[in-house]
This record gives C-alpha cells, sequence and structure tokens, in this order.
C-alpha cells in the first residue's frame, strides 16, 4: 500500500554537491498548507433563463445516472471465464452495443452543451471501440502465435488499439470530473483501494521522478514531466468514487499541486544556483527544508489514514 512513501524523501532531495562544490543536500519542497485545487472546476455559470435546464441540473443527472450506467463495462471488456476459453466477442459487442444504448438515454436528458458534449465525446469513443475492437477480436484465430519481432503481429496491433481507445475514455471521464464532479457507482472500498495502490502509487512515483529531475537543475524537462504527472494524478480522482478515498485522494493532490506551483515552476537552474552567494544559497537550503516537511508531513498523514481505511476493507 502506498509504495511512493519510502521513496519520497530521497527522490526530491535537493543536492548542491556537485553544482556548487560544496557538501550536503537540502529538500526541494513546497508548503502543503496551500490553495486547495483539487474539486472539480465546475461552470459557475448555473442560472438559464425559465425553463431552461441549469448546469447544476445537468450535472444532478449526470452524478446519478452515469456511473451506474458504466458499471458493467469493466465486466463486458473482462468477463470472468474458464481457464483456457475463448472470449465470445460477438456477445461482448451485443452487450457494449445495450450499454451505449444507456448512455444515450441518459445524455439525451442533458441539455446543457458543455456537459451534453463531454457525454456525446464519452458514447463516440465507446461507439468506436464497439465498432472496431470486438470485430477484431474476433478475426484473430484462436490459438494465434503472435510474434513480438513482427510488425504486423496481430495481438501488438490490437493491445495498441484498445489502449488508445482506453485513454480516450479515461480523458473523457476526467473532462467529466472536471465539470461535474464524482458520480455514483457501484464502487466498493477494496475496488477504490485497488486504484489507489495501482493507478495512484504509479502517478505519484512519475511525480517524484519528475522532482528528482528539478533536483539535480533539470527545470525544463522537469516541469514539463511534473505536468504530466499531475495530470496523471487528477485522473485518478475521475476514477474513485467513494467518499472516504476520494476525500483523501483530493487532499493528497492538493499537497502535490502546490507543490508543483511554488517548488518546481519557481525551481533555479543549475546555472542560476552557482550565482548564488553563501547566504543565499543556505537561506534556499532552510526554507526548502522548512517546506518539505510540511509538505511530506501532510503526504504522509493522508496516506496513512487511506492505508488504514484500505486494511479495513479488505
Amino acid at each position: 500500500m502506498m509504495r511512493t512513501t519510502p521513496k519520497r524523501a530521497g527522490v526530491i532531495a535537493l543536492c548542491l554537491a556537485a553544482a556548487l562544490s560544496i557538501t550536503g543536500c537540502s529538500a526541494l519542497a513546497i508548503d502543503a498548507a496551500g490553495s486547495s485545487t483539487s474539486g472539480p472546476q465546475q461552470n459557475g455559470n448555473t442560472s438559464a433563463a425559465p425553463g431552461q435546464q441549469t448546469s447544476a441540473a445537468a450535472c444532478e443527472i449526470v452524478n446519478a445516472e452515469w456511473g451506474r450506467a458504466l458499471d458493467s463495462w469493466p465486466g463486458i471488456q473482462h468477463p470472468k471465464r474458464e481457464p483456457g476459453t475463448r472470449m465470445d466477442f460477438a456477445k461482448a459487442k451485443t452487450e457494449h452495443e445495450a450499454l451505449i444504448a444507456d448512455l444515450q438515454k441518459i445524455a439525451d436528458k442533458v441539455e446543457v452543451p458543455d456537459v451534453r458534449g463531454i457525454l456525446d465525446s464519452t458514447i463516440d469513443v465507446h461507439q468506436r471501440y464497439a465498432d472496431e475492437i470486438w470485430p477484431l477480436s474476433n478475426s484473430i484465430p484462436e490459438g494465434y502465435v503472435a510474434n513480438p519481432e513482427d510488425p504486423k503481429n496481430k495481438i501488438s496491433i490490437l493491445g495498441k488499439k484498445q489502449a488508445a481507445y482506453d485513454k480516450e475514455m479515461d480523458e473523457a471521464g476526467l473532462k467529466r470530473y472536471d465539470l461535474c464532479g464524482s458520480v455514483q457507482n457501484g464502487q466498493t472500498g477494496s475496488q477504490a483501494c485497488e486504484i489507489v495502490n495501482g493507478d495512484w502509487v504509479d502517478a505519484g512515483l512519475a511525480f517524484n521522478s519528475a522532482a528528482s529531475e528539478i533536483s539535480y537543475g533539470q527545470v525544463a524537462e522537469g516541469v514539463k514531466n511534473g505536468k504530466s504527472a499531475l495530470h496523471q494524478i487528477r485522473m485518478v480522482l475521475s476514477k474513485v468514487t467513494v467518499p472516504e478515498v476520494l476525500g483523501e485522494l483530493e487532499s493528497l493532490y492538493d499537497a502535490y499541486q502546490v507543490y508543483y506551483d511554488e517548488g518546481f515552476l519557481t525551481a533555479k537552474t543549475e546555472e542560476e544556483l552557482k550565482k548564488l552567494s553563501l547566504d543565499e544559497l543556505n537561506k534556499l537550503i532552510e526554507e526548502g527544508d522548512k517546506l518539505f516537511k510540511t509538505w511530506d508531513s501532510a503526504l504522509t498523514a493522508g496516506e496513512g489514514r487511506l492505508k488504514s481505511y484500505c486494511n479495513s476493507v479488505e
């Protein structure tokens, strides 16, 4: 659980010895008590003409129905079956088409353009998936032997196409979350914790890697990769719906976001560090250590609460 914890302090250490010919390291960090930015950035214009649907009303429909309609998707995409048996792709396509029809019924209740557009884009990617992936899967003969060196390897081609569609679905889900917030669905506490132990940890490690780049003066690369990692972290928020887990993740996201804003975006390059006087350098180290402790404490506390919750639902 929370594999980022033992690695965090090590990869965030700001080592100045190489750049400044001095000994010792300091932490590049930020104050986790900054502004809250994790929650959905909903459209503030919820007013509407008499009889016209408001953004709040549209999101109420989405949050109540959309997630529950998608509950069947994991089972369609990865159904349980006996070992060694071939998946029934024709059945999967039929079930997927039924799911798409249910999503369309919900979307037809939504009139607000921004919200409806996100729903339509989700339906579109599901329809394209159904039209391409299931027939392509069915066309691969049973017992097909894939050659990983062959660029025409059917399994590899299928996997890449499927991954691209999955990414589109995730991006659409994040946009929906940003507009309307978390949906209601049948997600259990253990399922939410699986996401934490998988996607959330991976995103946190990506952020730590970017922080390591920043710490050694590779500012441009670190800023770019840190932004990408933040996007990964935020993507997890759109996948988790269990309140106890989502609340903690949103607080942790705030700490990462502030770290990025006040740490990454203000970081000094190796050349800039060399120009600092010893007093300026010592002040930077002192402030960095203080900020790191605040940030690290916030993440450690949140991860500890998550660990306790997840242990209780296993």
